[in-house]
């Protein structure tokens, strides 16, 4: 499974995107073929050691060789180089950390904390802690810590730990966690509630309040 950052290094050159981690993608992106079981490329991630892709310390991030066969001019080293080399360049780009300003991202993936961002388009945001996301079109949000999102359209979010999302016109809610969503339309999708999260419905004449199964609300 491709994921968070994933890159293809050949001969020639290292392919790689802001945006996108797939194989599909970035063998079309490196105009490559994947016809052989021992190509004359290798897939490899470059995964932080703690789990965290807000740690920038390169000194985190390992590289991991993602298929079995490797070519014999293939260096680990070279590739290590590559990978961080090409993600410094995305921590520059597509992080907002600690940012005082509302940001506009359109057609992007974003990693934002402690800042606020409006999504447009097909963009993807992952929040963490303090952030504050408005989502339009077909954006996707996955939010953590104590993010809050507006999702507007066709907008879906993932919301864990203590986040608070407002769901509006025909995005989709996952609710996890601590999360609290308030849904203000009957075309709204809640496609999953988990753990304690707690989603408000507003879309009726009467509001009702949605919890997982199995979670017990102790009136006093």
């Amino acid at each position: 499974m491709c994921q968070f950052f994933s890159g293809i290094i050949t001969r020639e050159k290292t392919v790689w995107d802001y945006d996108n981690d797939s194989r599909e993608f970035l063998i079309e992106k490196g105009n490559l073929e994947d016809l052989s079981k021992s190509p004359d490329f290798v897939w490899v991630e470059l995964i932080p050691r703690d789990g965290d892709v807000f740690n920038h310390n390169l000194k985190n991030w390992y590289l991991k060789i993602d298929q079995d066969f490797k070519p014999d001019w293939f260096s680990d080293e070279f590739a290590a180089k590559e990978m961080k080399k090409a993600i410094k360049q995305v921590f520059k780009k597509r992080f907002f950390v600690d940012l005082d300003e509302w940001h506009i991202v359109e057609n992007k993936r974003v990693f934002v904390k402690n800042s606020s961002v409006e999504a447009w388009g097909n963009s993807s945001v992952v929040a963490r802690e303090n952030s504050s996301v408005v989502a339009w079109g077909n954006s996707s949000v996955v939010a953590w810590g104590s993010s809050s999102v507006v999702a507007r359209e066709n907008s879906s979010v993932v919301a864990w730990e203590n986040s608070s999302v407002v769901a509006r016109e025909n995005s989709s809610v996952e609710a996890r966690g601590n999360s609290s969503v308030a849904v203000y339309s009957d075309s709204v999708k809640i496609k999953k509630i988990s753990d304690l999260a707690i989603i408000r419905d507003f879309s009726g004449d009467t509001p009702k309040i949605i919890i997982p199964k199995g979670v017990k609300v102790v009136r006093k």
